[in-house]
């Protein structure tokens, strides 16, 4: 039986989704000349750092970003992050139990994935800045697409051993159970930075706060599905 557990990363194998705010807004500042305090990403139907480039400008009545204007936003982006998490190394770190929970899916024949809403560049900081032991798995990034299923697709494509018998997706928003329920995919809701509410209206059943009761994970995984 060919099984696949494929994870978000911010809030999910990670906590870095306050830096991840933060920059967010200051490049949208930047680039754009927006002012925005309090984000609320979930307005946005695939919350991916390709498509809020060119959704939020627009949003605030501003023409669509052209190219140009995306790859300076997403280069503003990776420096600002990068500048954050040097001064602060404690603003991207592990979510508990994640290394562990990840060694464990191996150990016990199932595959893992990647796929994140980030831009490759920032991802690879945050990732560097938590130390998890991941870095082995195959992902897929906002480089890879604006919409999230586009995302998760291509993340399974670069496993390379589907067609799986059972796929589990781990996320911690409502676009990542949203995409769950779109692919078919069972799904568990990471609440340790996420909303549980919103992923509960959107279909979720399956919730842990991390990951660090490795046994619930375990029946989380084998337990969970498809958002309703």
């Amino acid at each position: 039986m060919r099984r696949l557990a494929i994870f978000d990363f911010d809030g999910t194998l990670a906590r870095s989704t306050g830096v991840d705010d933060r920059c967010f807004c200051q490049m949208l500042e930047r680039v754009f000349g927006l002012d925005i305090a309090s984000p609320d990403w979930s307005d946005f139907p695939h919350a991916t750092d390709s498509d809020l480039t060119r959704s939020v400008p627009m949003a605030f009545g501003l023409p669509e970003p052209t190219d140009d204007q995306v790859r300076r936003a997403r280069d503003a982006f990776i420096e600002l992050t990068t500048q954050a998490i040097q001064r602060d190394p404690s603003a991207a770190r592990p979510m508990p139990g994640a290394d562990a929970f990840v060694s464990a899916l191996r150990d016990r024949g199932w595959h893992a994935a990647i796929a994140t809403g980030a831009w490759r560049g920032t991802f690879e900081v945050k990732l560097r800045a938590t130390g998890l032991d991941v870095s082995h798995l195959p992902s897929a990034t906002a480089d890879d697409g604006r919409v999230r299923t586009d995302i998760v697709r291509a993340a399974i494509g670069r496993v390379g051993s589907g067609p799986f018998d059972r796929v589990v997706a781990f996320g911690d928003g409502v676009w990542d159970t949203t995409t769950a329920r779109e692919l078919g995919m069972a799904f568990v809701g990471v609440t340790a930075e996420g909303d549980r509410d919103k992923m509960a209206r959107a279909g979720a059943d399956t919730f842990l706060p991390d990951f660090a009761d490795l046994d619930a994970a375990m029946r989380a995984l084998e337990s969970a599905g498809v958002p309703s």
